[in-house]
């Protein structure tokens, strides 16, 4: 169990950019593992992981992963480089937008 456990949060902001709702559900899946049979716990979160695959990832929902993942990034980098960041995914938000007019 906890092999999925580990799997689960290191594939969690790649599961995110794909689907945050179903995400969470096997999030909660993972979680219940100790009122189910592991079988059942794998088969479950198997086939939510499927559902989470099936389409591509949207531009903005990946936006919303790289803010996301931004949360843990400034205690790592020099000072200024994750506001640079932070203006380069706006940008990238914006152009988006603006592609679309």
């Amino acid at each position: 169990m906890a092999e999925l456990v580990a799997y689960h949060a290191s594939h969690k902001l790649l599961f995110l950019a794909y689907n945050q709702r179903r995400f969470r559900l096997c999030g909660k899946i993972t979680a219940s593992h100790e009122r189910l049979p592991i079988k059942e716990v794998f088969h479950n979160y198997e086939q939510k992981l499927e559902q989470i695959l099936q389409k591509p990832f949207l531009i903005k929902a990946m936006i919303n992963t790289l803010y996301h993942a931004l949360g843990g990034y400034p205690k790592t980098s020099p000072p200024g480089k994750s506001a640079l960041l932070s203006i380069r995914l706006k940008s990238i938000e914006t152009n988006r937008f603006l592609c679309r007019s």
